[in-house]
């Protein structure tokens, strides 16, 4: 069964849920038919489309999410060769939506070996995310660090990307 949103479109009058079903619908529609979309060529390139319109998917999301736990608010499709449409979609978690495309299309972030000098010490990383994790701040944090060489004014800890990927 098809349910039709009759609610508005207008984005400040939207319910939160609807408002995330239709920002869903809207990345979707986006990565399918924008050829400058960073992953169109995982979609649109593909022939990829969106066979519903915004109103019949946020119908569809308003009625599920009343099926499923509060995690399993992301769309995934079931089975990636084909469209978007009623019968190949369903909720998921975040995470297991991205370890899914993780899986599929490998992780966009490489792991990077990085390097934290701090009171003269230095500590390897198999990654930014471990050295972010370890110094207890946040991964864009410590990767930016690592881009712009920066040297903190307050004598915290510098990071570098280790480029050897080995012991210095």
């Amino acid at each position: 069964m098809i349910y039709i949103y009759k609610g508005t479109l207008d984005q400040k009058l939207m319910t939160p849920d609807a408002k995330r079903a239709y920002w869903t619908w809207s990345r979707q529609k986006r990565r399918c038919s924008n050829n400058a979309h960073p992953d169109f060529k995982y979609y649109g390139s593909k022939n990829i489309t969106v066979e519903y319109t915004s109103r019949e998917f946020i119908g569809w999301y308003l009625e599920e999410i009343k099926k499923v736990s509060t995690e399993c608010r992301d769309v995934g499709r079931i089975d990636h060769s084909k469209n978007y449409n009623f019968g190949n979609i369903s909720l998921q978690t975040r995470s297991e939506n991205v370890a899914e495309k993780n899986e599929r299309v490998g992780n966009p972030r490489d792991k990077k070996p990085t390097i934290m000098i701090h009171n003269g010490n230095r500590t390897f990383f198999n990654s930014v995310s471990e050295a972010a994790r370890a110094a207890g701040l946040n991964q864009g944090t410590v990767s930016w660090y690592c881009r712009k060489k920066y040297i903190p004014k307050t004598g915290g800890p510098i990071f570098r990307f280790n480029e050897t990927g080995g012991k210095l």
